[in-house]
């Protein structure tokens, strides 16, 4: 089974667990559609809070948000997470995923530009943040 097969797959099972979507007006663009998205305090992800935001709220949050260095930067996941933890104490794993809103990619081949980038999104109607 290919990868994009097995991604299918985990979706359809996990749609069972999964809360029915908002149904938003097709007069609301893509980038103003709330999210459910929750913020983790650092990588251990044992700490948690959950906001309602657009991803145009998003990037004004992304480039006011400071740390001494990347590490010291909170996570982020467009998803609902649950109160359930694992045996280390941590919130963000795949069970404990309540609804999921959008993916967040990091790339670090740099063989593609942001530009490039920009206009495969475009070109395959897909709302982003790219940073």
């Amino acid at each position: 089974m290919d990868m994009t097969s097995k991604f299918h797959e985990y979706l359809r099972a996990r749609q069972c667990a999964a809360t029915a979507p908002v149904v938003q007006p097709e007069s609301v663009p893509a980038i103003d559609r709330p999210l459910r998205v929750t913020f983790f305090v650092d990588r251990f992800t044992k700490t948690k809070t959950q906001e309602s935001v657009s991803l145009r709220g998003l990037v004004d949050r992304l480039k006011n948000t400071r740390a001494q260095s990347k590490t010291a930067l909170p996570w982020l996941k467009l998803a609902a997470f649950g109160n359930a933890v694992t045996d280390a104490g941590s919130l963000r794993h795949d069970a404990n995923v309540l609804q999921i809103e959008g993916i967040e990619a990091d790339y670090d081949g740099e063989k593609i530009t942001m530009e490039r980038a920009r206009t495969v999104l475009a070109g395959a109607g897909l709302a982003a943040i790219l940073y």
